[in-house]
């Protein structure tokens, strides 16, 4: 695990994760954004896959904010950057996860 952020509201922990596999003797690299809920860890849905290998969490962070309704809504909102990429010093990325019960 890279990251990990609370939202009580939720009752739920968003968490970056990172999984190194080795195949053929190289290494692997895949990240994920999981959901759990706060008291036993079991997830709530399936995980996001980041799009890129070299992508990673950076941050993680719970916000209520307004859909385009006007309701609020609960929100984790994920930084990432890419990692050995002729272009890293100019991409960021930040994705908004959102999770209706």
């Amino acid at each position: 695990m890279r990251r990990i952020a609370y939202s009580p509201r939720l009752g739920a922990f968003a968490l970056g994760c990172i999984d190194k596999n080795l195949q053929n003797n190289q290494e692997i690299v895949a990240c994920s954004i999981k959901l759990v809920e706060e008291l036993a860890f079991e997830p709530m849905g399936e995980a996001f896959e980041l799009s890129r290998a070299l992508e990673m969490v950076t941050t993680i962070f719970p916000a209520v904010l307004r859909d385009v309704n006007g309701v609020l809504v609960d929100r984790f909102l994920v930084g990432t950057s890419y990692l050995n990429d002729e272009d890293a010093s100019a991409r960021r990325a930040l994705k908004a996860a959102a999770y209706s019960y």
